[in-house]
């Protein structure tokens, strides 16, 4: 399994989750790291390779990028420089490795993901996930990306990347230029452009398995009568037509028991809320993070004595 990640100093300690979280589902397996990154001291690599070391066959490799280009990306773009590295680490990974995973750390994994790397992409650029919290939030997510209404929007946050497609065909040259030259254009800036890059190319994997965001999950049962897979929006939770209990059913405890990736977007970070209230829906999600911290807190402190 070779898993491709970026953070910078800030995020070493939720990294640190995201890290041990996959190492605790996956104990046994082979699993190379890949750390794309620019200012992380010494000490926040030291921090991640104490995770690392609580398991067997786990490596972590570093691709530190060019500090100047960092400096550059500031003085054109608003958008963090970390933003473009998992594009970066492309021509930064070996060029024998012809499939790589990329994942947001403000995730945790709470069950198996190897089965991913099963997936054959084959003209596929990358693997994606709906992003199913959009359409139950009402974001208006193919206006932003300026993709046709019939097609799907995905979450940038998981991406099965399809390395061979990506170089032969000249991708981070591109997707760069987008990122630099046309981030003002998009609201949802990055995503937004990778959406109207390759919305019509990807191939799209189970988001409930491989990206599930903190929402409420109203099954529509009419739609699935006509064979289709469908939620209630939060409109229409709060509205509440007459026939609603008939028509939805809540089935977000189940989704939540058998997602393998939890994605803690937006405002439902739980390290950022350890103090005060948390909205009651992101609250649902939040433990799963707090437990796997507490975990690695207590298996680092036996390992070092502390």
């Amino acid at each position: 399994m070779n898993i491709l990640f970026s953070a910078n100093n800030n995020y070493v300690h939720c990294s640190k989750v995201f890290l041990y979280s996959i190492c605790a589902n996956h104990k046994e397996n082979q699993i190379d790291f890949w750390l794309a990154y620019s200012d992380i001291t010494e000490q926040g690599i030291g921090e991640l390779q104490k995770v690392i070391n609580l398991y067997p066959n786990k490596r972590l490799h570093l691709l530190r990028i060019d500090a100047t280009f960092a400096e550059k990306i500031k003085g054109e773009t608003i958008l963090p420089a970390e933003t473009f590295y998992r594009i970066l680490a492309i021509d930064l990974l070996p060029k024998d490795m012809d499939k790589i995973l990329y994942l947001d750390v403000d995730m945790v994994i709470k069950g198996d993901i190897s089965k991913i790397f099963d997936i054959s992409l084959e003209n596929h650029p990358f693997g994606v996930c709906e992003d199913m919290n959009a359409n139950i939030a009402c974001v208006d997510v193919h206006s932003s990306s300026r993709i046709p209404r019939e097609k799907k929007y995905f979450n940038a946050g998981t991406l099965l990347m399809n390395l061979d497609y990506l170089r032969n065909n000249n991708c981070v040259d591109r997707i760069l230029s987008r990122f630099l030259n046309e981030y003002q254009d998009f609201f949802y800036l990055d995503q937004d452009i990778l959406n109207n890059e390759y919305y019509d190319s990807v191939l799209f994997i189970p988001w409930e398995k491989y990206n599930l965001h903190p929402s409420l999950y109203h099954l529509d049962l009419y739609a699935i009568s006509d064979n289709e897979i469908k939620f209630a929006n939060y409109n229409e939770m709060n509205s509440r037509c007459d026939d609603y209990d008939k028509r939805y059913k809540d089935i977000t405890d189940i989704i939540i028991e058998r997602a393998s990736i939890i994605h803690y977007i937006s405002d439902s970070k739980p390290w950022k809320h350890r103090g005060d209230e948390m909205y009651w829906v992101h609250a649902l999600y939040k433990d799963y993070w707090l437990e796997y911290e507490r975990q690695m807190l207590e298996n680092i402190n036996e390992t070092t004595g502390l």
